[in-house]
């Protein structure tokens, strides 16, 4: 089980990375 939630833990943190990002390259198109 902590396993699991070790695992769960890295992936909510990978796409909330992804959606940061995502959202960076937005605002740098929007003043480009």
């Amino acid at each position: 089980m902590k396993l699991y939630v070790f695992w769960s833990l890295i992936a909510i943190d990978g796409v909330l990375v992804f959606l940061w990002f995502n959202f960076l390259n937005k605002i740098q198109k929007k003043e480009g």
